[in-house]
């Protein structure tokens, strides 16, 4: 049985299509090379999956001859999504190496969500988010991680707290962290800050507070400086085009806290809480 492929154009974004039969191509799966063209601008030997849930997964993009192929995280991408019956699988490219993935099951009718026996713990790209005014407030004696905030402030004072003592304090302030403004808290993944650069935003999030379309938005770090960065929506909601420069300007580490507060419409204030154990 040959492997069918075919690329197109839909409503702008190009995509391809895909019959997923078991042990034909639910170890790695090819791009069409018609549809390679499209990748070219932002290739990357990563890219991020989106599926019927809105949870993404990395795979490994890789070249064999003239033909390039999905494969490390695919594997586990059809597992999740237990597929390999022929299901038909649109992949539709919205840039930056992110795919959104429509599956159609051998009866013709779209999936909707992940089957059930998928759990929560499964999520692929995690992100720590908190919503609206949360407050966790800081115990005596409670374990933190030890985190400090950059500062813009420079200069001495006759009394300091300890090294320990002050990380302990800034984890607490990254903790506990409250607004009047709506906001969210992402720890930074490989897949944020290297390789993909890619910041998921969380679904609860952005169908509140952000528009249900592409659109730039404006990131402030401490200082006051701005970055005009990408947002895209679909059924994932996510940073792209333009992340990567905020990741590099601010030099975002993996194990990072950041805090992105909306403080006026498209535009969040970005509180960033490096990971000091490092």
């Amino acid at each position: 049985m040959e492997e069918t492929d075919q690329a197109w154009n839909q409503d702008a974004n190009p995509c391809f299509f895909q019959v997923i039969v078991k042990g034909l191509n639910t170890e790695a799966v090819k791009i069409p090379p018609e549809f390679v063209k499209h990748l070219r601008k932002d290739f990357s030997d990563k890219a991020i999956l989106t599926g019927p849930s809105g949870e993404q997964l990395q795979v490994d993009i890789y070249m064999k001859g003239e033909s390039m192929f999905m494969e490390d995280g695919w594997k586990q991408f059809c597992v999740d999504n237990e597929l390999g019956d022929n299901e038909f699988l649109i992949f539709r490219y919205d840039g930056d190496m992110c795919f959104n993935v429509q599956v159609f099951n051998k009866n013709g009718l779209e999936r909707l969500s992940l089957p059930a026996s998928r759990t929560k713990q499964e999520t692929a790209i995690p992100v720590c988010s908190m919503h609206l005014h949360q407050h966790k407030p800081c115990q005596e004696g409670r374990d933190l991680p030890k985190r400090k905030k950059r500062s813009l402030l420079k200069g001495s004072s006759s009394k300091h707290p300890s090294s320990t003592e002050a990380e302990r304090l800034e984890a607490c302030k990254a903790e506990s962290f409250t607004s009047k403004y709506p906001y969210f808290k992402a720890c930074m993944k490989r897949s944020n800050v290297e390789i993909v650069f890619l910041q998921p935003i969380p679904t609860s999030f952005a169908r509140s507070y952000l528009p249900n379309s592409r659109t730039e938005v404006i990131l402030l770090n401490s200082e006051g400086k701005h970055w005009e960065v990408t947002y895209v929506s679909d059924k994932s909601h996510m940073l792209c085009k333009g992340w990567k420069a905020f990741v590099f300007d601010n030099e975002l580490k993996i194990g990072d806290i950041c805090i992105f507060e909306l403080v006026a419409k498209r535009k969040m204030r970005v509180h960033i809480f490096p990971d000091v154990e490092k």
